[in-house]
C-alpha cells in the first residue's frame, strides 16, 4: 500500500522539475537501499525530543562526546558533504552500523532499520533537495512543529476516541549552521511491527 497502490503518482512526482533525479528512490521503483548515516557531535545540532526506547538507537557516547545518528537521503548526500566534513561527522559504517531503508508513499519518509534488526524499524523523515516535490526539507522550524504537535497529541490522548491512533514523532534534529535540513524520527506502532494491524496511507485509500 505504501509503494504499489499510490494515488496519481505521475501528478505528485513531477520528474520534469528534476530530470537527473534517480527514480530508484521513488517508492514504486525502490528496492531496499543503504541509508547514509553519520555520527554527528550533538553540540553541532539543534535537538528536540527524546531517543525512542526499544527502537533503532540515535544517541551514542558519554555526555562529553555525545553523538547523534544523522540519516541523509541518498539523493541529498552531495549537498551535505561540506557540512559533514566541517562538523567532523563519522560514517556509521566505520562502527559496523549498516542501516537499510525503503521509501513510503511520502518519498522523503523512509522505513529504516539496522541490518538484521527489522523489529527495531522506525520511520525517518529526511530532507530531500529536489524540486520534484517542491520544498521537502526538514527545517529547524519543521522539527519544532513536529515535536510540539507530538506533545499536544500526548496531552489530549485520553480525550480522543478509542479508534483514533497517532504515529508519534519523538525525536528531531537539524544543523546549527549551514544547511537547514534535518530529520525527524517517527515510531512504528508495535501492533504494526508484529503484524496485528495493517495501516494504509491516504494515497492508497484514495
Amino acid at each position: 500500500l505504501e509503494r504499489f497502490h499510490l494515488h496519481k503518482p505521475d501528478f505528485f512526482q513531477n520528474l520534469a522539475r528534476d530530470p537527473g533525479f534517480d527514480i530508484r528512490y521513488l517508492p514504486q521503483h525502490s528496492r531496499p537501499f543503504q541509508l547514509p548515516c553519520y555520527w554527528v557531535p550533538r553540540r553541532r545540532l539543534y535537538l528536540l525530543g527524546a531517543p525512542p526506547a526499544g527502537a533503532m538507537s540515535f544517541i551514542s557516547g558519554a555526555t562529553s562526546d555525545e553523538r547523534v545518528l544523522f540519516p541523509i537521503h541518498p539523493s541529498a548526500l552531495d549537498d551535505f558533504r561540506p557540512w559533514l566534513h566541517a562538523v567532523e561527522a563519522r560514517n556509521a559504517n566505520a562502527d559496523g552500523l549498516w542501516v537499510w531503508a525503503l521509501p513510503t508513499s511520502c518519498t522523503r519518509t523512509l522505513l529504516a532499520w539496522p541490518d538484521g534488526s527489522g523489529e527495531r524499524a522506525v520511520f525517518v523523515k529526511t530532507s530531500m533537495h529536489t524540486p520534484i516535490f517542491r520544498n521537502r526539507r526538514v527545517t529547524r522550524i519543521r522539527v519544532g512543529l513536529a515535536m510540539g504537535l507530538n506533545s499536544l497529541a500526548e496531552a489530549v490522548r485520553a480525550q480522543l476516541p478509542g479508534e483514533v491512533h497517532i504515529l508519534p514523532e519523538v525525536l528531531g534534529f537539524s544543523p546549527r549552521r549551514a544547511l537547514d535540513s534535518g530529520a525527524v524520527v517517527r515510531l512504528v506502532p508495535p501492533e504494526v511491527i508484529d503484524g496485528r494491524r495493517r495501516v494504509g496511507p491516504l494515497f492508497s485509500v484514495l
